[in-house]
């Protein structure tokens, strides 16, 4: 079965043995709000909450990636085009290749070189 943004947070919450009202006061939100939130009656809240959840939490990387992930997935809007909002929505390497790219903060021209040997590999040239 497939786990939801709240599910995971309480089940990561609960393996620290944090109650939810010290989790609420250690992440800087109300502890209404992570009930809501745990039970899927509320989206993910902002970038920043969602790194002191990670923080508090204790997450790995990997953990945190699945953390931001699930999160996404409770968002209604999107600033993102659809195209590209389902396409990293729906495969995991590329999630994982804008995480390294984040990580290592690539540059302009890096990004430029991988599309053009993308075009390349594919036959399309390097435009």
């Amino acid at each position: 079965m497939k786990v939801t943004f709240g599910e995971y947070v309480r089940e990561k919450r609960l393996e620290r043995k944090v109650t939810l009202r010290a989790f609420a006061k250690q992440i800087g939100i109300s502890a209404t709000f992570v009930s809501g939130m745990e039970n899927n009656e509320k989206a993910a809240p902002s970038g920043e909450v969602l790194k002191s959840i990670a923080d508090a939490l204790i997450l790995s990387k990997d953990e945190t990636d699945k953390l931001y992930d699930l999160a996404a997935q409770t968002k209604t809007s999107n600033p993102l085009p659809l195209d590209i909002a389902e396409t990293v929505q729906e495969n995991a390497i590329v999630r994982i290749a804008l995480r390294v790219a984040k990580d290592l903060d690539a540059t302009d021209e890096e990004w430029e070189d991988f599309m053009r040997r993308l075009k390349e590999n594919r036959g399309e040239g390097g435009q």
